[in-house]
């Protein structure tokens, strides 16, 4: 049995929603806080890191 390592759309759709999401999370704290907790650092950073994945792991898909 051969497994299939393409990510499904949605699955694409469900790391680009979370990430859009954490990064207007982490925006909407940088903005309205004047002294930034660490926690949005480490938020901006995740979402960040996950839109990168994301479009890495799409982006390998397509060039199969």
């Amino acid at each position: 049995m051969k497994f299939d390592r393409r990510l499904s759309p949605v699955t694409v759709g469900v790391l680009v929603a979370g990430s859009v999401l954490s990064f207007v999370a982490a925006a909407f704290i940088f903005l309205t806080l004047p002294d930034v907790p660490l926690a949005a650092n480490a938020l901006m950073m995740v979402s960040s890191a996950v839109v990168i994945t994301g479009f890495v792991l799409s982006t390998r898909d397509r060039l199969r």
